[in-house]
């Protein structure tokens, strides 16, 4: 868990550092290794924001409708509204 929630933490500073290549390997990383709920939450966020900024994904509303989910059914209403 503290090593999900390290490399969580960069993901997120890289994609606001302009660093999206970075960021979306960490967030790979991260769900590869099958991270609790809380943690997809976030992460998945982090993915779609370096996805979305290296042009890799449209604004596609499957992959925010799917993040919200998960968001909330993890309990955690404010990574689905941040989405």
């Amino acid at each position: 868990v503290i090593r999900h929630e390290g490399l969580g933490a960069a993901a997120v500073i890289y994609n606001q550092m302009g660093q999206h290549e970075i960021a979306l390997r960490y967030a790979k990383e991260i769900l590869r290794d099958d991270p609790s709920a809380r943690i997809r939450c976030g992460v998945s966020h982090a993915r779609l924001s370096s996805e979305f900024a290296l042009s890799r994904i449209s604004d596609s509303n499957d992959a925010i409708n799917r993040i919200i989910e998960q968001c909330t059914d993890a309990k955690e209403p404010i990574g689905a509204n941040l989405v």
